[in-house]
């Protein structure tokens, strides 16, 4: 939170802070066995129609440009990496036609297309225009604050990052508003956040969407109020999130004025719960939540829960639903905290011996919210999970230490 504003002499402009040229997406590479390629830099040069990497030790020193051949099709073409699949991902800009629906007019908006490689070098397909890949559709709903009628979202950006077992995006949406580029319906020219989420970075789920109390479900907003310093363009950077303690960590960019002015650049910073996109909330009437089937490794169940005022309990199921005795909520040592790593136990049994098993978790709740929930071999809590864009304690790209690598 607390920076200072170094100057090096040998850097990209001697004795500034200026050490790169078109960091348009830059990456810690946590996997890199070359010290001299830990940081990349992916630098889009829309007249070249190429995205050129960079790399660098330290983050400070860096050579390149060097060009791969990877295609870019517009501007705000940013790079991630998808640990699941271990492939670079090129999201790129480019516009698309929709056909009409019930719903909406046919329209022609930005949207996103997809190429990938498993080492820079080799990409596929060879350019993304040949993938269409994500975009608004017909249920992504207006910007509605004082103009209920306002312009259809089109998509600026998205960055990705895994976070434990699955890919986190942010999805940068568009709202072009009267006077922008022919629009002709009200509203501010506006861009935001929401958030998404994938099992493989292809396919999303962004269930927040026209919902909750932002105006279309902002993840991260953007103010519309003239002189903000977030108003009108906050966007997202490259990794998308740190995992600091018991929150996760959102930098991202704002703007004073509406496109396609900038007005003053400032960055900001928007903290969440670990885990904290979502929860399974009860009040003071009993709230069950059951399970699919699984099969877990380990001996240590835990849970992220805010139930202070209320009690958590859990059953251990069979396939058939039926209640293991020694792991009946009778038997739970009851939860009434806050805590976003909290271990679940029995009064005499070990949910290790259930391990390889197929099985099915019952969680029962009073006055509180259930965030997540995860069986580990660690007495620390370390969910062996991706960790977004990393943080303090951490030793690599997942979470190997649980409560003893929190600040």
């Amino acid at each position: 939170m607390n920076w200072t504003l170094p100057t090096y002499p040998d850097v990209l402009v001697p004795n500034t802070n200026e050490v790169v040229t078109g960091g348009d997406t830059i990456w810690l590479d946590q996997q890199e066995t070359n010290p001299a390629r830990r940081y990349k830099s992916f630098g889009v040069n829309v007249g070249a129609g190429k995205i050129y990497v960079y790399f660098s030790a330290d983050g400070i020193h860096w050579t390149g440009p060097n060009d791969y051949g990877i295609i870019t099709l517009s501007d705000r073409t940013t790079v991630f990496w998808n640990p699941f699949r271990k492939v670079w991902v090129n999201s790129d800009r480019s516009a698309a036609g929709f056909p009409a629906t019930a719903l909406q007019g046919a329209q022609a908006t930005r949207a996103r297309y997809y190429s990938e490689s498993s080492n820079l070098t080799t990409w596929t397909p060879a350019t993304p225009a040949s993938t269409f890949w994500t975009g608004a559709d017909d249920h992504d709903p207006p910007y509605y604050l004082n103009n209920p009628g306002g312009q259809p979202p089109e998509l600026y950006t998205l960055d990705a990052v895994g976070y434990e077992s699955v890919m986190v995006g942010l999805f940068s949406w568009f709202y072009g508003g009267s006077g922008y580029g022919g629009e002709t319906l009200p509203g501010p020219v506006l861009v935001e956040l929401g958030v998404g989420f994938s099992r493989d970075g292809f396919s999303w789920v962004r269930p927040t969407r026209g919902s909750g109390p932002l105006p279309g479900g902002a993840f991260i907003p953007a103010s519309d109020m003239a002189g903000s310093w977030n108003g009108y363009n906050t966007q997202s950077v490259g990794g998308v999130m740190l995992v600091v303690g018991d929150e996760l960590w959102f930098y991202f960019s704002g703007r004073s004025l509406q496109k396609p002015n900038n007005g003053t650049f400032s960055t900001g910073l928007a903290t969440l719960r670990r885990d904290g996109f979502y929860s399974m909330d009860a009040g003071s009437t009993l709230g069950t939540l059951v399970t699919h089937p699984l099969v877990f490794s380990g001996s240590h169940l835990f849970v992220n829960v805010n139930d202070p005022s209320g009690q958590l309990t859990v059953d251990v199921l069979d396939v058939n639903g039926n209640v293991i005795p020694a792991f009946a909520a009778a038997n739970c040592v009851p939860l009434g905290v806050n805590k976003t790593m909290q271990e679940v136990t029995w009064n005499g049994a070990s949910i290790g011996s259930l391990a390889g098993q197929n099985v099915k978790f019952r969680f029962n709740l009073t006055n509180g919210s259930l965030y997540s929930f995860w069986v580990t071999a660690s007495a620390q809590g370390a969910s062996n999970g991706y960790v977004g864009a990393g943080g303090p304690g951490f030793t690599g790209v997942t979470d190997t230490v649980g409560s003893a690598g929190q600040p």
